[in-house]
């Protein structure tokens, strides 16, 4: 008796799982799969949209605090087309006295390039392109 119930029991863990079975896991994984990946594509989607409204937001508030501190109303370019913090050197300000007002002295992260090109208007306006 107690051999045949030796037997059932190692037979009971040694047998496995049957073809149908693995084939309902991997449908309920593709089906899951199918729900989940645009989910998170919409969502990485709209992390990318964040990020490039919070740098247009952070190149917009350096831009005005150069015009604050140069004290002028127009910046010193009519338009100027700003990718990375060295393009940003080029857009300047200049003040009463003659002193030189560099935009990438006020723009704070240390990236190279930007997530997008950004157009900087002399009125201070600053814009991503489309």
């Amino acid at each position: 008796m107690s051999r045949k119930l030796e037997h059932s029991r190692s037979s009971f863990f040694q047998r496995g799982f049957t073809l149908i079975e693995i084939l309902v896991v991997v449908a309920l994984l593709g089906i899951l799969a199918a729900i989940a990946i645009p989910y998170l594509l919409n969502f990485m989607d709209k992390g990318k949209q964040e990020a490039i409204a919070a740098e247009e937001h952070n190149i917009q508030a350096s831009v005005l605090a150069m015009m604050g501190e140069a004290k002028v109303q127009y910046l010193d370019d009519n338009y100027s087309n700003v990718r990375s913090k060295s393009d940003a050197a080029r857009v300047t300000a200049t003040d009463a006295d003659g002193n030189k007002y560099h935009l990438n002295e006020y723009i704070l992260n240390d990236v190279g390039d930007f997530k997008q090109l950004y157009h900087v208007f002399s009125y201070g306006l600053v814009t991503p392109e489309p």
